[in-house]
């Protein structure tokens, strides 16, 4: 049995982006594979920086998706995070990776200024 040999949570680097939206694909919308139709602001160019990943050697095998935004309330402003697309792929589920995400992503928005 090999050991994972795991990097991350980090951002998809250049040439990334379509794995991770095939995992995601394959666990959300295994029939349509429709992830990034449905939710291009997520997965834009743009955004990428916002999505955390783990990668198991080249294959990314959790994923956080995120995106910032500046939003009014009762007329205040405020800059805050959204959350989509949080999962593991199932052989890799139980080894607190999600959690890890959730934290490392809580600090990164919150540096952000969310």
């Amino acid at each position: 049995m090999n050991m994972p040999n795991f990097e991350g949570p980090r951002p998809p680097k250049n040439g990334e982006r379509q794995q991770v939206v095939n995992m995601l694909n394959d666990i959300f919308r295994p029939e349509t594979r429709s992830v990034f139709e449905e939710h291009p602001y997520m997965y834009c160019d743009e955004n990428i920086q916002n999505l955390r990943i783990v990668f198991d050697g080249k294959e990314p095998v959790a994923v956080f998706c995120g995106r910032l935004w500046d939003i009014q309330l009762l007329g205040i402003p405020f800059h805050t995070a959204s959350v989509g697309g949080v999962c593991t792929h199932p052989g890799y589920r139980g080894q607190g990776l999600a959690s890890t995400l959730l934290i490392d992503s809580e600090k990164y928005f919150t540096e952000e200024g969310a």
